[in-house]
């Protein structure tokens, strides 16, 4: 997680207006770490422009701040107001921790696994896989220069009645 890294996406953003008539544009969108904070054994980074900041949006978005917290072998998303406290606790040496994120907060768990479902208490109740992050699946793949090594490239999808908005691999980065 170096600040400076950076992922590129291409696609549609679609929305339905207040005279309920559908509209899209397409749009190319960066997210970017901005930050990376060590607190004991938690690690974070302030990430501008996750792919969640398109969602509600009128096909402007625009990029906000927000954290990816990592606490052993669990991932953890704060957006939005929480944000700032979060950030503000992360950053005090002797500062608690206790209540910093939640299990509605989780977003992945490695290793990674075919079927697994990363949503608030609610999206986990439903039986379909909609207003969560899902792997929907794994492509085989090579390391490059390693003769003979293989390993799964996870697809994460994340779902909104009735499309898919949006599908990644969290191997591929820019920077």
């Amino acid at each position: 997680m170096t600040p400076g890294t950076y992922w590129t996406y291409h696609g549609t953003v679609r929305w339905t207006s207040d005279t309920n008539r559908s509209s899209e544009t397409k749009l190319t969108w960066r997210m970017e770490i901005r930050r990376f904070i060590q607190h004991d054994n938690i690690s974070a980074a302030v990430i501008s422009g996750f792919p969640s900041d398109l969602n509600w949006s009128d096909g402007h978005p625009e990029p906000s701040d927000s954290l990816l917290v990592e606490s052993g072998s669990k991932f953890y998303f704060i957006s939005g107001e929480r944000t700032r406290e979060a950030l503000q606790r992360l950053e005090q040496p002797s500062g608690d921790l206790d209540g910093l994120f939640s299990d509605d907060d989780l977003i992945l768990v490695w290793p990674l696994s075919q079927g697994q479902k990363y949503c608030d208490a609610d999206g986990m109740a439903r039986p379909d896989h909609f207003y969560c992050w899902v792997v929907s699946s794994f492509r085989r793949n090579w390391l490059s220069g390693v003769v003979g090594v293989e390993h799964g490239d996870p697809e994460l999808a994340s779902q909104n009645m009735p499309t898919t908005i949006m599908e990644r691999s969290p191997t591929r980065s820019y920077s």
